[in-house]
């Protein structure tokens, strides 16, 4: 039977700690999704303001310590994995994961938490401080730097992130893997902003190399009551600034309708436009149908352009001007 060993806010501790300190580069990153109602606005026609604002700096990871509150935690050396259970709560900056667990697997000789490899460590570690890198405690190549030996990171159960600027993510499953450099919130995801956006499917990922956020299943962006798209899947490009909704899409806002086969939104230039990629059977040709205005003083029209009687295309995006 393996031994264990309790710690008390001893330096191994805080060694240990340390490595689960790289969740800091993974809650920045994270974070990104939850700026994905913002472009759902922009695709619905709704205000469009400044360029989606958690977007900023995504590549940037934060030098602030980030501080892990659990009820247990349980690290074992051979299997080369610490996890935190209970109510577990990482704060770093304005950005807070909260989850029921949480999996943080390393690698690597050097062993992060100056520990014989066969014994598994046991700590309530409530209200423990992970430092940044830099001012990580003890020797070895894991305290020094203990991004280097992250694998993935895991929290399973009730998976919520949440940032200071009233942006959340909320999910069944999150895996951070390193190798891969891939983000993935999986199970009931949902995506909300305090501007009444919300961004629902069943899985988002976010592509750190790529810097794309993809959302697939069953995918619903909403703004308020009026608004919203429908589809299979939706793609924003962030250098490229540019959203791709595809996937029997369903464009609404009040009764107007559009549907097509992909939507492709340029941000930088404010263009949208509906795109066929099928053949011209009845199945995937573009619809748009229009209600008259109250008092009648608009048109309604069904065409394959989605243009109106007047020729004027369907407003997707707001005029700046």
């Amino acid at each position: 039977m393996t031994a264990k060993r309790s710690l008390n806010a001893a330096p191994p501790l805080r060694r240990a700690i340390a490595v689960v300190g790289a969740l800091a580069a993974f809650m920045t990153i994270f974070t990104a999704a939850s700026a994905f109602p913002a472009f759902a606005q922009t695709i619905k026609g709704g205000a469009v303001g400044a360029k989606p604002g958690a977007f900023k700096g995504l590549s940037k990871n934060s030098n602030e310590p980030i501080d892990i509150t659990s009820e247990r935690l349980t690290v074992y050396d051979a299997k080369k994995v610490a996890v935190f259970t209970g109510k577990v709560r990482a704060v770093q900056g304005d950005t807070t994961l909260r989850t029921t667990e949480l999996h943080v697997f390393y690698k690597g000789s050097a062993n992060p938490l100056g520990t014989a490899p066969d014994a598994d460590r046991v700590a309530d570690a409530e209200g423990q401080t992970a430092p940044s890198p830099e001012g990580g405690e003890g020797g070895g190549d894991a305290a020094q730097n203990p991004a280097s030996q992250l694998t993935k990171i895991e929290a399973k159960g009730n998976v919520v992130i949440v940032n200071g600027e009233n942006q959340s993510s909320r999910g069944d499953h999150l895996l951070y893997d390193v190798e891969t450099q891939l983000v993935t919130m999986t199970g009931n995801v949902l995506i909300t902003s305090d501007k009444d956006q919300t961004t629902k499917g069943d899985t988002a990922v976010y592509d750190m190399t790529k810097e794309t956020v993809t959302v697939r299943g069953d995918v619903l962006l909403s703004k308020g009551k009026e608004q919203s798209a429908h589809s299979d899947w939706a793609i924003y490009d962030v250098p490229g600034e540019l959203v791709t909704v595809g996937g029997n899409v369903v464009l609404t806002q009040g009764q107007n309708v559009l549907k097509g086969n992909k939507l492709v939104v340029d941000l930088a230039s404010g263009q949208s436009r509906f795109e066929n990629t099928g053949d011209a059977s009845a199945n995937n040709r573009i619809r748009a149908l229009f209600m008259p205005n109250e008092g009648g003083k608009g048109k309604s029209s069904k065409g394959d352009s989605g243009e109106d009687e007047d020729g004027g295309p369907m407003q997707l995006i707001p005029r700046s001007n």
